[in-house]
């Protein structure tokens, strides 16, 4: 495999519904679902002797991308959560992306999936508005589509970093809804390089 390095920050404000499985007991099983909009921030780098991908803004080849998000996991006491998160995020093409893949054609397209390990503290659980915090770890992998009959890029890498932050509205005694923030970096190894804007 070829190796390339790139950084990638993905900001997401969602809303999240959480439902508590058990029967109202304070240890219980909840589930998450949340969905948003999720923005790239950093540069493409290249590796030691790795050309075709040095310098150029992720955003040039990732536009955006909407997430699609699950939380499943257990609430040990009425502050504290842990369990697993797995999340799919379909996305439009940047600039770069967009000028190599002109006509529409099909498959042209970048895509990300994630999943790990995350906890979270809440500040008020008993309360109708219910802050909270949390912090996770994972591995991801982002593919970037040429269209049809073209080999796509891979690149996948653990993240860095995964900060979250959220108010949950309590709608009864086992749903909550609120907005929720993320954002979250990653190291990723290419399989092949990176077309930078230039080459495009």
């Amino acid at each position: 495999m070829k190796r390339g390095r790139t950084v990638i920050a993905w900001v997401a404000i969602t809303a999240t519904a959480r439902a508590a499985l058990a029967d109202g007991s304070v240890a219980s099983v909840e589930i998450a679902a949340r969905v948003g909009y999720g923005f790239p921030f950093g540069d493409v780098e290249s590796h030691k002797g790795f050309a075709g991908s040095v310098g150029d803004p992720l955003d040039q080849t990732v536009g955006g991308m909407v997430p699609l998000w699950l939380d499943v996991g257990y609430r040990f006491n009425p502050r504290w959560f842990g369990g697993v998160f797995v999340a799919y995020a379909p996305g439009v093409p940047g600039d770069a992306l967009h000028a190599a893949c002109s006509n529409n054609v099909p498959g042209c397209s970048p895509d990300d999936f994630r999943a790990g390990l995350e906890a979270q503290f809440h500040v008020l659980p008993e309360g109708r508005w219910d802050p909270w915090l949390g912090v996770g770890l994972g591995y991801e992998w982002l593919h970037v589509g040429f269209g049809a009959g073209t080999d796509p890029l891979w690149a996948s890498g653990f993240e860095l970093l995964n900060l979250q932050a959220g108010l949950d509205a309590r709608l009864g005694s086992q749903i909550a809804l609120g907005p929720f923030l993320a954002l979250t970096a990653a190291e990723y190894g290419w399989n092949s390089p990176l077309p930078s804007s230039n080459a495009f």
